[in-house]
């Protein structure tokens, strides 16, 4: 069985102090909550595309360490991480989870987990009471959410609550994306109404009810499959965005010497050198050439700076962190600080994607 024991740490600490309730699983009806969650979760993981398998477990991790602590940035968040799982994740790798997913700032962070939690409470209380309205206060907490955050729900739910993970399916659902994810919070619900005794689950078996099981099933299995076509041609779509954004953000990599920046750098340097009238030799005119092509380049493909070289500024910590920054720690999220602009940073305007993030320096009082 997998090793979960850093993973549920902080579940265990407020369990202690008596701030989340335990799961008491020689209670018949909880384990048998457990086992039919788990044949559910392997029915759904039989299904799933091997190639998929591995796509989602990095953001997956993500999310589960966040559940224990929103309020980690990406730098901490990828040594955690490293130090749960034994990985090699870089803060960059973080930022990207971030972006994709709308995590990118801080606040949204903690909002979207001060809920999960709730919501994973919640469920915790409904199991243990085995109550219709237990079950109907967890329900309340869950109508118009994104996929995204039924998924947050479900990692959140089997992180703080390790009795769940006894056949290691904390583990498994780290595999499953936002649309596997959802269907199985589904399957989840069914049979926590079981175990509540919510009337609608209980119904006898007869020849109408089991009709209407059938067509409820296949209406169901009918959306499954909409939705697992409109997941795999989104997918598509991104995967072309994201290899485009690799190419870019590999441009603009220091491995590369910051091609993009040099660009926008040289290009603002021959402009103030012809706005000085200054003759430039016909021996390196082939190079300014280059240099407004790729600029032209990267214009078509919709790549757009996010700051200005060398612009200076007074920003904020909530400011400053969707930026890398070089300079004195910020005492809180009142204080501003002066800062220097010394690498744009770059986005996909049409899709509003960050490729790099602005680069700054705190300026120093003379």
């Amino acid at each position: 069985m997998p090793k979960i024991a850093d993973a549920v740490k902080n579940s265990e600490v407020l369990r202690k102090l008596g701030e989340l309730p335990t799961l008491n699983t020689s209670d018949p009806v909880i384990k048998k909550f457990i086992d039919d969650s788990h044949k559910q979760l392997m029915t759904r993981l039989n299904k799933l595309p091997s190639r998929d398998k591995f796509d989602f477990v990095t953001e997956s991790r993500v999310i589960k360490i966040l559940s224990q602590d929103s309020s980690l940035d990406s730098r901490a968040c990828a040594r955690k991480i490293n130090s749960v799982y034994g990985t090699s994740l870089h803060e960059e790798d973080i930022l990207r989870v971030f972006r994709r997913s709308a995590l990118s700032t801080m606040e949204n962070r903690q909002k979207l987990f001060n809920w999960s939690d709730s919501v994973a409470e919640a469920f915790a209380q409904a199991l243990i009471s085995k109550t219709e309205k237990d079950f109907k206060a967890y329900k309340a907490k869950l109508p118009d959410r994104s996929e995204f955050h039924r998924r947050v729900v479900i990692l959140t739910i089997y992180t703080k609550y390790s009795e769940l993970n006894i056949y290691g399916d904390a583990e498994t659902l780290e595999q499953f994306g936002n649309l596997y994810a959802k269907y199985f919070l589904f399957d989840f619900n069914e049979l926590l109404a079981t175990a509540c005794n919510v009337r609608d689950a209980r119904k006898k078996k007869t020849a109408q009810t089991e009709l209407e099981q059938l067509k409820s099933a296949l209406k169901k299995n009918e959306m499954e499959m909409a939705d697992l076509q409109e997941d795999f041609e989104k997918r598509l779509e991104e995967n072309r965005q994201n290899e485009m954004m690799d190419f870019f953000a590999g441009l603009n990599s220091n491995r590369y010497g910051n091609i993009l920046d040099a660009v926008l750098s040289a290009r603002q340097g021959i402009r103030e050198l012809k706005r000085k009238g200054i003759v430039l030799p016909p021996e390196i005119s082939g190079l300014f050439v280059l240099v407004n092509q790729m600029a032209q380049f990267i214009r078509d493909n919709e790549i757009n700076p996010i700051m200005s070289i060398g612009m200076e500024r007074e920003m904020t910590l909530a400011e400053v962190e969707a930026c890398e920054y070089e300079g004195t720690p910020f005492k809180n999220y009142q204080e501003t600080k002066r800062v220097k602009v010394i690498s744009p940073g770059w986005f996909y305007k049409s899709k509003d994607i960050k490729i790099s993030r602005p680069r700054l320096i705190e300026c120093k009082d003379d």
